[in-house]
């Protein structure tokens, strides 16, 4: 059920856990109502006509089509929630590519980029790492967030830590003050 989207769930009745189903379908998604009989007795006797809304305190629907048009409600909440979700989606850097090499490249960047991996970008200068790491940063659920570009290459052996993992102020000589670090700043 994680993958997929509900506006509604409707049971005769889930047994014991239903309460703790209903709870966490409402952790998982605000959106889907869940609908549950509460008495076993009448709900062996109904054709899925009456059901009991969480939010409504005890309201019984009493027709079908009143359960249908509640569930397209809440439908149409996830779907304008989605779309939100994808207007928000940022757009990769425009990656021109005519060999079948940069082909492979780009191919990846799509593998890639919806995972949580780590991964260290290698190649001699001004072959693009840069741009392929802002691909995949575009690309990912952390689009949103700051990208932090760090040419490691650039900084001194002695302060690679420093600079990636942040220091306090008199760590060493020259650190006249508190610095949080690369690593810090890109979460």
């Amino acid at each position: 059920m994680t993958s997929s989207v509900f506006g509604g769930i409707a049971a005769r009745n889930f047994g014991y856990a239903k309460v703790e189903i209903a709870k966490s379908i409402a952790q998982h998604d605000g959106c889907c109502e869940v609908y549950i009989h509460l008495n076993p007795e009448i709900a062996k006797n109904k054709q899925g006509i009456e059901y009991r809304d969480n939010r409504n305190d005890n309201k019984h629907d009493q027709n079908v089509d009143a359960l249908h048009s509640r569930i397209e409600e809440s439908m149409l909440k996830i779907w304008r929630k989605q779309s939100q979700k994808l207007a928000k989606r940022c757009l990769p850097p425009l990656i021109i590519a005519d060999s079948t090499g940069m082909k492979k490249v780009l191919q990846s960047i799509e593998v890639i980029a919806p995972t949580t991996a780590t991964l260290l970008i290698q190649g001699q200068t001004g072959v693009g790492k840069e741009l392929v790491a802002r691909a995949i940063h575009a690309m990912s659920d952390r689009c949103n967030k700051v990208f932090v570009p760090i040419n490691c290459g650039a900084i001194a052996e002695s302060l690679l830590e420093s600079a990636l993992f942040g220091h306090e102020k008199g760590a060493f000589t020259g650190a006249i003050a508190e610095n949080q670090g690369n690593g810090a700043i890109a979460k």
